[in-house]
């Protein structure tokens, strides 16, 4: 509720943590707001941008090649 009443700009940074377990990280995360990259006069490539609403639950997987 607190970044519903927010203004301006927000930035999320998610970090890996400094001990990797494997070569794979994943997580999930809920949306706490509605986003809409056509709107956001923020992103230059809206077509890249990934649109979600108040409460969807999104799945991030990254794998790392250490090669």
């Amino acid at each position: 509720m607190m970044l519903r009443s927010l203004r301006g700009t927000i930035t999320f940074t998610i970090q890996p943590s400094e001990i990797a377990a494997s070569p794979t990280c994943e997580i999930y995360v809920r949306a706490l707001f509605d986003f809409d990259p056509m709107q956001s006069p923020d992103i230059p490539c809206k077509e890249a941008g990934l649109r979600f609403s108040t409460g969807e639950v999104k799945y991030h997987s990254t794998h790392f090649n250490n090669a």
